[in-house]
């Protein structure tokens, strides 16, 4: 099976999950469709107060639940999107330094083919610095297996760092308690711990 893309096609139309082969050819079919038609995405603007955008992270202190990873790749273990808070996943941040422990976290994936839990009993570490903020990873130790219905595999931390830790420039917002982190590859939304 070949590597798989999710974009937003015309008329709003979303193609999630297909082979990169044939997301341009259906993306294409589709606007050709309807681009002479007057249906236009729609744009919204927020009334909503906004959070701290700090630019750097020097909002981030302390421990934080993560409750919500949102990945923006794809690697062996899927691409997941999590809104609800996942027990055992924390992540914490010291100075220009930040460590993601999973103690007995299982992160669910959700594909268009298969469910699978991923078990992370691991530390991945990084540092972020500059304005914007800049995550990268530097370090893991411990262990993820992935189990699927039909399988129970080891699964390299390098490929759980790819949609669980930050890398990459960042925008950072803090409001109170609550942190959002959208960095190349993931986002995570985080909730300080009690």
């Amino acid at each position: 099976m070949g590597t798989t893309d999710s974009t937003t096609g015309g008329c709003g139309y979303r193609f999630a999950y297909l082979p990169r082969a044939l997301l341009g050819a259906t993306a294409f079919a589709m606007i050709g469709a309807c681009s002479s038609g007057t249906d236009q995405p729609e744009t919204t603007t927020s009334t909503t107060p906004t959070a701290t955008d700090a630019g750097d992270a020097s909002c981030l202190s302390g421990e934080y639940d993560v409750v919500g990873v949102r990945s923006h790749r794809t690697s062996i273990i899927g691409r997941p999107d999590v809104t609800e808070p996942i027990p055992g996943l924390a992540m914490t941040f010291r100075d220009d330094r930040w460590q993601i422990s999973g103690s007995r976290a299982h992160l669910p994936i959700t594909g268009p083919w298969f469910t699978a839990d991923v078990a992370i009993d691991a530390q991945i570490r990084g540092s972020v610095a500059g304005s914007p903020a800049t995550f990268t990873v530097d370090e893991s130790a411990g262990a993820a297996v992935m189990t699927t219905s039909t399988s129970v595999q080891d699964v390299p931390l390098s490929e759980v760092a790819e949609v669980l830790a930050p890398s990459g420039v960042a925008q950072v917002r803090c409001d109170g308690n609550t942190a959002q982190i959208d960095a190349e590859n993931t986002s995570l939304t985080l909730q300080r711990a009690a």
